[in-house]
């Protein structure tokens, strides 16, 4: 009973999360396809975030890496990295777009002609079919673990397909971008909260020393106490426009400070009782 309930409480908040959107709000294209002048920095930057989030594949390198294999995710990191460098450096001609009110499209298509505009566009709804597809498909996976038989997983890619195209069909980008805000929440709780119990897990046994979990402590005992000074404390806003609804995202981003904090003092006494040895390791 807690498997499914696990399952239909998150779709059941995204869902009322998208239908609050009023109707009079995305009456108009710009407002319905691109949420135009309806949203603050904060609110985009934080449904942003969410999408970094899902595309991020934290919970594969979780597993790859209790595995003890690196390749994929190395392989990974690299060309995500060399993709954002290559943005950086070609930043200058695509600098004018920036606030701009128009699709990366229009601006190939004002810089290569018409066909140029087509061809990305095809090229886009292309690629969002085969991530779309993917994250039905894999993520339906997940129910597997609450039930005995495969049927589930079509059943849930077809109702999940209906409910995104329900919300989006309702209220546009500005539902989608509300339904990513409390994902982030639910993913920031999810992750740290898997961490802290993998902690417990290591700090109640008595694990051999293992090179990659020194330098990820090691790691993380610096890298946590920056993240909450360059963030000020700051990782969730819910901009709903309802009171009640930004108070229980400043009580959800108070709780993800104090997990964050949790897993660093227990990153600490793992250094400190030794159970991850400091010494550098010669090969990793």
């Amino acid at each position: 009973m807690i498997g499914p309930l696990l399952v239909a409480v998150p779709i059941a908040i995204y869902l009322m999360a998208a239908l609050s959107v009023r109707r009079e709000d995305v009456r108009l294209p710009d407002a319905f396809f691109t949420a135009h002048r309806k949203v603050d920095v904060t609110v985009f930057s934080t449904s942003s975030i969410a999408y970094a989030f899902q595309m991020s594949t934290i919970y594969p390198f979780i597993a790859w890496g209790a595995s003890n294999f690196f390749f994929v995710p190395i392989v990974n990191t690299l060309f995500w990295g060399v993709g954002i460098l290559l943005f950086q450096l070609s930043f200058r001609r695509y600098e004018s777009f920036v606030g701009r009110d128009q699709t990366l499209h229009g601006l190939l298509g004002d810089q290569y002609g018409n066909s140029i505009r087509k061809l990305a566009s095809y090229l886009t709804i292309t690629g969002f079919l085969g991530f779309a597809v993917a994250e039905l498909y894999f993520g339906s996976q997940v129910l597997l673990s609450i039930s005995d038989g495969k049927d589930i997983v079509y059943v849930s890619i077809v109702g999940v397909s209906t409910l995104v195209y329900i919300y989006i069909a309702y209220g546009g980008q500005l539902s989608s971008m509300r339904t990513d805000q409390l994902q982030l929440a639910i993913s920031y709780l999810g992750f740290f909260g898997i961490i802290l119990y993998f902690l417990y897990v290591i700090l109640s046994s008595q694990p051999t020393t293992n090179p990659p979990l020194t330098v990820a402590s090691t790691v993380g005992v610096i890298y946590i106490p920056y993240v909450l000074y360059k963030r000020r404390g700051r990782f969730l806003r819910l901009g709903f426009g309802n009171r009640a609804i930004i108070a229980g995202g400043e009580f959800l981003n108070a709780l993800i400070v104090l997990l964050l904090l949790a897993i660093w003092g227990s990153v600490l006494l793992l250094l400190r009782k030794g159970t991850v040895s400091l010494r550098p390791s010669p090969t990793f």
